[in-house]
């Protein structure tokens, strides 16, 4: 078996101390001449020599790992937050172990757990839906208050002594996203909620309720179906809305559950915008690719994920005990999935 190349083997190749070497792969070369960061880079490429990450976190206390507990994989928002994060962290060194929940709160629990018995640096949490309900919160802050890792809760906020938060403005969404369509001569106005167990959800759909009541139009419960934050549901929703004979317009609390409104619109042998406007939120990329381009309330991704890059690694790089609580607003992408309707 061929010997292992360590550290050692690359000092002696490239004429420098073992100290300079560590300090390279270790990203403290501040004072060392760029000509010999390279050639020490090169030689370690050359060689096949790989950091013994476990040796490394031993000395240094640091695994160098983010953990993010996400509600799923399949909904691209969460990823697309990953993705942004690891771009920011990434020039410190950092990765992210994603954990998907499948929307359950036994994963969200045995994830945290299981993030934490690795020693991961720091933890990006998005609770499940299921861990907002039935006395589940109370299990998920003593364990949040018991692992001692620094953590920020992203996109749904949770009841108790959460230090760090990065949301987005849902209930400003709720509102853009109605007077829209009431603006575009909508009065019919139907909603697809997520699952109002979360904050975004419960915000989102508050924000529809309070245009309705500013704008002098009675909100009508037949004109609300709930939904799961997915296409299927959206599906359905959608379904039991256009049995409604005065509806003219749609608002999807998430794209997800627009994309299932729009199968069950075409089903119904009506088009989108004439017979039914629709609006969603999030601005997931695939949205400006339907054939007919949904009109959507744009999440800031680049806006989350930098504040919650800058949280990670304003504490673990500069020591920072500060708290943040960071609302992030929203805006109106205007397609043209809405369009007026006349008197």
């Amino acid at each position: 078996m061929k010997k292992r190349t360590n550290i050692k083997d690359i000092a002696l190749a490239s004429g420098v101390s073992i100290t300079t070497v560590s300090l390279i792969f270790n990203n403290k070369a501040n004072s060392i001449p760029q000509e010999t960061i390279d050639r020490v880079k090169q030689i370690a490429k050359e060689k096949g020599y790989q950091p013994n990450a476990i040796a490394s976190s031993l000395k240094t206390k640091k695994t160098k790992m983010i953990g993010y507990v996400m509600p799923s994989i399949e909904n691209n928002f969460f990823a697309e937050i990953a993705q942004r994060v690891e771009k920011i962290v990434g020039t410190y060194g950092y990765n992210i172990i994603i954990c998907s929940s499948n929307y359950k709160f036994e994963k969200d629990y045995s994830s945290i757990s299981t993030l934490s018995s690795r020693m991961i640096d720091f933890l990006i949490y998005c609770p499940s839906t299921e861990t907002l309900t039935n006395g589940n919160l109370k299990r998920i802050n003593e364990l949040l208050s018991t692992i001692n890792i620094p953590y920020v809760v992203v996109d749904r906020q949770l009841d108790g002594d959460i230090k760090n938060k990065v949301v987005c403005d849902d209930h400003q969404g709720g509102v853009i996203a109605t007077q829209y369509l009431i603006d575009n001569g909508h009065r019919c106005i139907g909603c697809i909620t997520g699952p109002l167990e979360t904050s975004s959800a419960q915000n989102r759909f508050a924000g529809y309720v309070d245009c309705l009541m500013n704008n002098h139009i009675a909100y009508d419960r037949k004109l609300v179906q709930y939904g799961n934050f997915d296409v299927n549901s959206g599906y359905e929703a959608a379904k039991e809305l256009l049995k409604e004979e005065n509806i003219t317009a749609i608002f999807a609390c998430n794209d997800l559950m627009a994309y299932g409104a729009i199968k069950a619109i075409k089903e119904a042998k009506k088009s989108i915008p004439k017979d039914i406007s629709l609006i969603g939120y999030d601005d997931l990329i695939y949205s400006q690719l339907l054939d007919v381009p949904l009109t959507t309330i744009h999440q800031d991704m680049d806006g989350i994920a930098t504040a919650i890059g800058d949280l990670i690694i304003n504490i673990l790089e500069k020591g920072s005990n500060e708290l943040t609580i960071k609302v992030v607003p929203s805006y109106l992408v205007e397609r043209t999935s809405v369009c007026r309707k006349e008197a």
